[in-house]
Formats: C-alpha cells, sequence, structure tokens
C-alpha cells in the first residue's frame, strides 16, 4: 500500500470512528416514569402558589384563577381532586392537570359550581386545570404533621433527566414559609389514582 492510500485509508476509519464517537457521546434523554408519594398540598397565605409535597421532592405552581375559586367558593366540601401524571424535563420544569369533580352536592353548590367554569356531567360538575411549574429538591425540609393530609396519595411522574434545585420553601417558626410568605392547608380533598 503506498503512502496516499494508506493516509486516505487512514482518515477515513478517523472520520467514521469521530462520527461514532459523537454519536455514543450524544444522550438522547430517556424518560423515566416512577410514582411520588404526596404527603401536602399547600398553597401561600396571598392564594397564589400551589405546592405540592412529597418526601423528596416539591412542586410548586402558580394557582390558575378557576382553582382559586373552587378553594374559596362555597361548593369546595364537595370538591373531589385527581391530579394527572406529572411531567418534568431536565431542567426541572414541569406540567400537570388537576381534575376537580364534585358529586353528589346540594343544587345551590352545584349552580354555583358551573357559575366558575365547572361543567355539568349527569351525576354533578367537573373542571380540569392546567398546572405548569418547577420541581425542587425537598433539601429535607419535610411536612410537619399541621400539614399532612389525613392520608397519603400517590402520583405518576414522567421525568427526562434529573436537575437539582433546592427548595425555596423553608422552616420558620410555626411553620413554612415560601418567598418569605407562610403556607397553609389548601382546602383540597384527593381521592387517589390519576387521570
Amino acid at each position: 500500500m503506498n503512502r496516499r492510500s494508506f493516509a486516505q485509508h487512514s482518515l477515513g476509519w478517523f472520520a467514521i470512528s469521530g462520527v461514532s464517537s459523537c454519536a455514543t457521546q450524544y444522550k438522547v434523554p430517556v424518560e423515566t416514569t416512577y410514582k411520588e408519594v404526596v404527603s401536602s398540598v399547600l398553597m401561600s397565605a396571598d392564594e397564589k402558589t400551589l405546592v405540592v409535597m412529597t418526601d423528596h421532592f416539591h412542586y410548586i405552581f402558580d394557582i390558575p384563577a378557576p382553582l382559586v375559586q373552587a378553594l374559596k367558593g362555597t361548593f369546595h366540601p364537595y370538591v373531589k381532586a385527581t391530579f394527572s401524571t406529572f411531567r418534568v424535563d431536565a431542567r426541572g420544569k414541569m406540567s400537570g392537570a388537576i381534575s376537580l369533580l364534585i358529586l353528589s352536592a346540594p343544587n345551590d353548590a352545584l349552580e354555583t359550581a358551573i357559575s366558575a367554569g365547572f361543567t355539568r356531567i349527569s351525576n354533578g360538575a367537573v373542571l380540569t386545570i392546567p398546572l405548569h411549574g418547577e420541581r425542587f429538591t425537598s433539601v429535607n425540609i419535610l411536612p410537619t404533621a399541621q400539614y399532612r393530609l389525613n392520608t397519603t396519595y400517590e402520583i405518576d411522574v414522567v421525568i427526562e433527566g434529573y436537575t437539582y434545585k433546592p427548595t425555596p420553601i423553608a422552616s420558620v417558626e410555626g411553620g413554612l414559609a415560601l418567598w418569605g410568605l407562610i403556607l397553609i392547608g389548601a382546602p383540597i380533598a384527593l381521592v387517589s389514582g390519576q387521570k
């Protein structure tokens, strides 16, 4: 083999192996699905932020206006809530939904819910609200007994990679605070299962 063909042959293999090497180093995000156990659902005192807490992560959302109406409305004792699957991207941004269901409510409560945006169904009313926010690592900030739900619930979480962002929630005297605002228990009755 002469020098010229040897050089061409060597450069060809180098180019192929370089492409191959690049292809193996680039990792396409792989989705992983797992279950989280929800121990608390809180909201900020200004009613602008919703916090879903698990032992490992805090999911923090802006509260959409229809959800505030559902939490404050006279019909809220009849509302059951179900969280959809939470989807978290590699930057920690996440999305999901909360479905609010009213069954066996008096007519006046049902009519108030419908005027607040619920859709009438055969035996009550329903409203599904998209949620957008971020996931933070709990950093051992866990809800105290005053914040814990009477029972825990599971939600499905789908992630594309992992980002470590420490929670903005802090322990303060008498409870928990988010960005300086006291957190209070959200008056939501969760039902188990996901949509």
